[in-house]
């Protein structure tokens, strides 16, 4: 918009007062042309036109439509001045509803046991109906030909309840259903340092990676890193490569602080409690053929020291709750007395294959496969006041929870207790995962597509990947899982999927677990069964 200099009163008035004298300027020209044509004496048409202040006779309704005429213009060109200011960050977005019936059978989840065996309780449950809603805006900016952001809000919900878990993780943040708060998914920039060059930091797409794009009706995959690998909400730093328009290569480094637990006033937040940053490397390389439709990642990455966190557990002997407090002031919790500054080390292999209309048949296949090496650290343990009492009648620490696997590298001694061995040895792990999708032949962008997925983990199998939508995280599941699923495509920015996912889990999850063997270990036996169905219906804008 241009902008003019402002003499009297405002820019509009400015523009609405010169553009009148123009005008009138314009209307005076033409009176002098009209009364030359009717036959004016010859040496009038030499006359100098008048000047506007010296017009008498102006018609007034001209006057007002000019001025009417000109404060729409002016409007125009504010609102393509705003249009254009707007363009600056691209937004788009979607929207979906969710709505599940689940049904478990297994082991309490509060870990409640038989007072007179000591197994574990039992239950059967049923959700009969459960309705969940998720809004995201996309960011995108370039102001500059080689800097990138990439931005998302996102706000995910129950129906009529803002309810969320006490101690979320911060890679679940959208990913766990909490209240009408927009929270920052995603947050980066992009500095291509060269055409094939670019360093990435920040909140990086990790979440939804190949192959999601083929359950969630997308053509092109959310996510740098394949599901294999990671699917959560992650603050990393990017180098990447990419030689050729089909080869890329990529290098990542993250590193997570550890705050004072007691700062309850972030008054020391450049403090740490002591515990060094967990440091996490690794990298990837993706590889495409155009021609077969064909995509393949290989991965890798490394926790060379895996910290503990502070993980509460139930209190064996809580106190009375007299005041009727909530978890955890009503002393049901206990935190750690004592933290190692590490747990072990550990190391991912990975590779994924993807076909997408493999001969043009309408068929998607993919298979996916990841190899993990744990070597805890001995005598590594996160411990807790809650051993038997010493002489003066105060709790002694117990070296409760460890890296899974952890457990190989104890022994119990009835009169002692744990006792750590002096070296332990590399537990190997692993994961498989594989699917596809056929697209109806019928020949509409409206042909439905039937999809089916199948994985499966080994028992002490460590995962970063956080729930899904329906609740449900079947990647990080120690066991099999099994899911069916129909889409129906309404248009381009339309479609509904229903979808039946089974969850068979052979033993209990996570990063730690209880080192007793008495307890089952890091990883102990679960023998529980979650089933899932559900109906989605997502709109993009």
């Amino acid at each position: 918009m241009i902008v003019l200099p402002k003499v009297f009163g405002s820019t509009r008035t400015t523009l609405v007062g010169s553009a009148v004298a123009c005008a009138l300027l314009l209307f005076g020209a033409k009176t002098a042309a009209a009364q030359s044509e009717e036959g004016a004496p010859a040496e009038e048409e030499t006359k100098v036109a008048p000047a506007p202040s010296s017009i008498e006779i102006v018609d007034p309704q001209v006057v007002d439509e000019l001025e009417e005429r000109l404060r729409a213009t002016e409007d125009l060109l504010d609102k393509v001045e705003t249009r254009s200011l707007l363009q600056r960050i691209r937004w788009s977005g979607d929207y979906r509803t969710l709505v599940t019936h689940n049904r478990f059978s297994g082991p309490s989840p509060d870990g409640a046991r038989d007072p007179m065996t000591g197994a574990p309780v039992r239950i059967d449950a049923t959700n009969d109906e459960q309705w969940l809603h998720r809004l995201r805006l996309n960011m995108e900016a370039q102001p500059y030909k080689d800097l990138r952001f990439t931005g998302r809000l996102t706000m995910f919900k129950r129906y009529g309840t803002n309810t969320a878990t006490l101690f979320a993780q911060d890679s679940s943040e959208t990913r766990i259903p909490r209240d009408n708060s927009v929270r920052l998914e995603r947050a980066w920039i992009d500095w291509f340092v060269h055409e094939k060059v670019a360093l990435s930091m920040g909140r990086i797409s990790y979440s939804n990676g190949s192959p999601a794009e083929l359950r969630e009706n997308l053509t092109e995959s959310d996510a740098s890193w394949g599901l294999h690998m990671v699917d959560g909400e992650y603050e990393t730093v990017n180098l990447t490569i990419s030689p050729s328009s089909n080869v890329l290569m990529r290098g990542f480094y993250i590193s997570w602080a550890f705050p004072l637990e007691n700062d309850l006033n972030s008054l020391n937040l450049p403090l740490t409690n002591g515990t060094k940053n967990l440091r996490i490397l690794g990298g990837n390389i993706d590889l495409k053929a155009p021609k077969l439709g064909a995509y393949t990642q290989l991965g890798f990455y490394m926790v060379p020291k895996f910290r503990p966190f502070t993980v509460p557990i139930s209190n064996p002997n809580p106190p009375p709750n007299v005041a009727n407090a909530p978890p955890p002031f009503d002393g049901s919790l206990v935190f750690p007395s004592q933290k190692p500054s590490t747990l072990g080390t550990y190391a991912n292999l990975s590779a994924l294959v993807l076909f997408k209309d493999l001969g043009g048949s309408g068929l998607d296949l993919f298979a996916s496969a990841a190899v993990g090496f744990l070597k805890p650290e001995p005598g590594a343990a996160i411990s807790y006041n809650v051993g038997p009492p010493d002489m003066n009648g105060n709790p002694t620490q117990f070296p409760l929870l460890g890296l899974a696997s952890a457990e190989k590298c104890w022994s119990e001694d009835p009169m002692v207790g744990l006792v750590p061995a002096a070296e332990c040895d590399t537990t190997t792990t692993y994961f498989g995962y594989f699917g596809g999708r056929y697209t109806l032949p019928l020949n509409s962008e409206r042909a439905p597509k039937i999809g089916f997925e199948y994985n499966f983990a080994s028992r002490h199998w460590i995962s970063f990947n956080t729930p899904t939508t329906d609740l449900s995280n079947k990647l990080a599941n120690r066991g099999s899982s099994y899911e069916g699923y129909v889409i129906f495509p309404f248009n381009d920015k339309l479609f509904a999927r229903l979808h039946t996912l089974i969850i068979q889990s052979d033993y209990s999850g996570g990063f730690f677990g209880a080192i007793p063997g008495s307890f089952g270990g890091t990883a102990p036996e679960s023998d529980s069964k979650l089933t899932i169905f559900g109906a989605t219906l997502n709109a993009t804008f």
